[in-house]
């Protein structure tokens, strides 16, 4: 029997976020705090540098998350094939699908702050970024045995990135126009 949608996507946010102690979130945002008030009263690019310190957290949660506090496994775990998730949703299993979407979300924030931080980027840069990140994710999982290695997770978290990003265009376009006399 097929879980709802919505109660599938509960359940494994709930595994994510549950997966990773208390204590990890509250450093974290010390962390980030800290790291904020600190670059606000120096004065020196305050904006970039707190937006720089908030990907960092942001990206060490997502290492928790996928990589640390996950369970270490008896073998290596890969998906051997680009796309295979999309077969086992065509063939009924809704969580697939899900965890595509999750992995395109988890990157969006990534995307946004890569624009935010530097105004310049261009969408390939954010690529390359995000393409990195999401690669030493999965290297983390293949070596420490922890997740399944996966070239998907590879292409979802770079889409994401690629979203944030045009997000952060949209948006920065938007306001600029709705600014305007």
């Amino acid at each position: 029997m097929m879980q709802s949608g919505w109660k599938l996507f509960h359940d494994y946010s709930i595994d994510l976020v549950t997966s990773v102690p208390a204590w990890v979130f509250i450093i974290a945002l010390g962390i980030f705090v800290g790291g904020s008030v600190f670059i606000i009263r120096s004065g020196k690019k305050g904006k970039t540098l707190t937006v720089l310190l908030l990907l960092f957290v942001y990206y060490l949660l997502l290492l928790c998350s996928t990589v640390i506090f996950r369970e270490t496994k008896t073998t290596v775990q890969h998906g051997s094939y680009p796309f295979w998730h999309y077969e086992g949703f065509f063939h009924g299993k809704l969580f697939f699908l899900l965890e595509a979407v999750m992995n395109v979300l988890a990157f969006i924030p990534i995307g946004l702050g890569l624009c935010s931080a530097f105004r310049r980027i261009r969408w390939w840069q954010t690529v390359v970024i995000g393409m990195a990140l999401s690669f030493g994710i999965e290297l983390l999982q293949l070596v420490f045995k922890r997740g399944c290695a996966d070239i998907d997770d590879v292409i979802h978290n770079t889409l994401g990135c690629v979203v944030g990003c045009g997000l952060y265009w949209t948006m920065t376009r938007w306001n600029h126009e709705t600014a305007r006399p």
